[in-house]
C-alpha cells in the first residue's frame, strides 16, 4: 500500500534504468558474472572468506526463481536468496544456490487502489524514484542501494514512521516459490499464513 506524497529524492540519475537496460546504472555495484563475486561480500566483510555458493542464479523473472528451486531441491541443495547486498546475516555458509533477484525490477503502480507491485530486485533508490513519478512514496529508509526486498522483510524502519508506519506494515502481499516450486500469491485472503510469516509471525 502507498502514501501520497512527493519524496524530492536526489539520486534518480544514478538509480534509474533506462528501458530494456538490465544493467544498474553507474554508482551501483553490477553483479554481472562470478568474477565479481567479492562485490557480493562487500557490506558483510565478517564472513567474507566463509560463503561458499556452489551456483549463483541471477533470476530475470518468477519463472527462473522456479526453476532453479527445482534444481536446487532435486541436487539437495539449500536455496538463499539476495537482492541488495546489505544483508548481515550469514547464509551459504556451507553449499548451498544462491539466487540473486536484483535484475526483477519491474514495478506497476495502481493509482486507483493506492497499490504497487514492486520487483524484488529493486534497492530503494529506484523504488522511490519510480513510485515518486506517480506522486506515491513508501516509509522506506535512507539509503538508496539497500535492497527493497529485505529492508521490507526486515522491518523497514525508516524516515516516515511517525506518520505511516513501517514498510512491512505496507505490505500486503508476496509472490513466493515454495521448495517444490509452486509459485504462490500471498494475501489476506490466500496462502495468508506465507503472508504472516513475510511480515515478521
Amino acid at each position: 500500500a502507498l502514501s501520497r506524497a512527493s519524496v524530492e529524492y536526489p539520486y534518480e540519475r544514478n538509480y534509474l534504468l533506462e528501458e530494456g537496460d538490465n544493467r544498474l546504472a553507474s554508482k551501483a555495484l553490477p553483479y554481472d558474472s562470478v568474477n565479481n563475486f567479492s562485490l557480493w561480500t562487500l557490506h558483510n566483510r565478517r564472513v567474507a572468506d566463509q560463503q561458499k555458493p556452489l551456483a549463483v542464479v541471477y533470476a530475470r523473472n518468477t519463472d527462473d526463481v522456479v526453476k532453479a528451486t527445482m534444481c536446487a531441491v532435486e541436487a539437495q541443495l539449500p536455496v538463499m536468496g539476495q537482492s541488495g547486498r546489505h544483508s548481515y546475516l550469514a547464509y551459504c555458509l556451507q553449499d548451498c544456490m544462491l539466487i540473486n533477484t536484483y535484475l526483477m525490477k519491474a514495478v506497476t503502480i495502481n493509482e486507483q487502489k493506492g497499490t504497487a507491485a514492486l520487483g524484488a530486485g529493486l534497492n530503494l533508490g529506484q523504488a522511490y524514484t519510480y513510485l515518486d513519478k506517480a506522486g506515491f512514496t513508501i516509509p522506506g529508509g535512507t539509503c538508496p542501494t539497500v535492497g527493497l526486498a529485505g529492508l521490507t522483510l526486515g522491518g523497514g524502519k525508516g524516515i516516515l514512521i511517525r506518520m505511516e508506519g513501517m514498510l512491512v506494515d505496507k505490505l500486503i502481499g508476496v509472490d513466493a516459490v515454495l521448495s517444490n516450486g509452486t509459485l504462490v500469491r500471498a494475501t489476506s485472503q490466500n496462502h495468508s499464513d506465507l503472508l504472516w510469516l513475510a511480515k515478521g509471525g
